[in-house]
């Protein structure tokens, strides 16, 4: 039987990118190699100012030998590959790029403007997720909970003390619209911090948006295929209240229960929220939704994430082998729900 051929598009030019290499190694080392001819590709080969990206990217000291292990491996080919007189097809592109030009439809335009075939959600479902603000507009609009949210861009300008006058209470999160790994995230406790965070969070994009801080249990739930969820991960920050960038990436900074402490019931409905949350913003192969359960038992969607991390750390993995699921096979659930 022929093996399938997958190329892994992972790297690209978001400041996520260091997280997408480490994801895309993941995936590379544990497709199973008896199915698939494994190759990967990063698109930043195509920008004349890659180097600028890469200098600029957030590093984690802990995932700088898994990158240079990536690099040292055969797996790399460039991308010029996809084009020429004899261009490598495969038959499938595992997309393992986080952020801007992976994970909002940018990439997905490019392979269906190719006609290749790729896993994760398509162009609308992408671009609409990692919107913020028309993600949780969309979802409210389904009866889902929702934090209460200040939209700003700073594109039009805005006045300070307005945006002041309209937070009720402290404290607040300010998030760049369209990032992911709390890049362009800030927490702020008091008032006073609010201007130096939107310039903050406006480095990443012009759309910020100001997020009421829920107290309560937070949790994710992933989803694969089209409606199976995944166990939940109850996720508890050990430095602090905040799961940072650091927080998600460096070991042991993190504890992470799966599944979740929760009761039965919550746990079923979180399942079920999640599996709204894929269909409705038009995910497709996997998504994975963060909430916060309130003392009240009541559930608040965050965000839903198109492509979530497959680092060592990350969390879809951990729900997937608690529910039984090897890495590798969990991979065949994503590519097969692409063919």
């Amino acid at each position: 039987m022929n093996k399938l051929k997958i190329c892994v598009l992972l790297g690209g030019i978001s400041s996520e990118r260091s997280i997408s290499l480490v994801s895309g190694k993941s995936i590379l080392d544990n497709l199973d190699k008896d199915k698939y001819e494994v190759c990967a590709i990063d698109p930043i080969d195509f920008r004349e100012d890659k180097e600028e990206i890469i200098n600029r990217t957030p590093l984690m000291d802990n995932h700088k030998k898994i990158i240079e292990d990536l690099y040292n491996s055969n797996y790399l080919i460039p991308a010029s590959s996809l084009f020429g007189e004899n261009p490598y097809r495969p038959d499938l592109f595992y997309i393992s790029l986080h952020g801007k030009g992976g994970e909002d439809g940018a990439i997905q335009g490019f392979l269906e403007t190719i006609n290749a075939k790729y896993t994760g959600s398509t162009i609308l479902g992408s671009a609409v997720a990692i919107n913020k603000i028309y993600a949780k507009k969309i979802m409210k609009s389904m009866g889902l909970n929702v934090p209460v949210t200040i939209n700003v861009d700073t594109q039009r300008g805005y006045d300070v003390e307005e945006i002041k006058s309209k937070i009720k209470s402290y404290p607040v999160f300010v998030k760049a619209n369209n990032q992911g790994s709390s890049i362009g995230c800030e927490k702020i406790y008091e008032p006073e911090e609010l201007e130096a965070c939107l310039e903050i969070s406006g480095q990443y994009d012009n759309l910020i948006t100001i997020e009421e801080g829920i107290v309560g249990t937070e949790i994710t739930v992933p989803v694969i295929g089209d409606d199976h969820p995944l166990p939940s991960i109850e996720i508890i920050p050990n430095r602090g209240n905040e799961y940072d960038f650091t927080h998600k990436y460096l070991p042991g900074a993190t504890t992470e229960i799966c599944p979740s402490r929760i009761p039965p019931e919550l746990e079923r409905k979180a399942g079920e929220i999640a599996v709204i949350c894929h269909h409705i913003l038009g995910c497709r192969g996997i998504s994975r939704t963060d909430m916060i359960i309130d003392k009240n038992h009541k559930i608040y969607v965050l965000e839903t994430n198109t492509i979530p991390g497959m680092t060592p750390t990350s969390l879809v993995p951990l729900s997937a082998k608690t529910a039984g699921l090897e890495f590798s096979k969990l991979l065949d659930i994503i590519i097969e729900t692409a063919l």
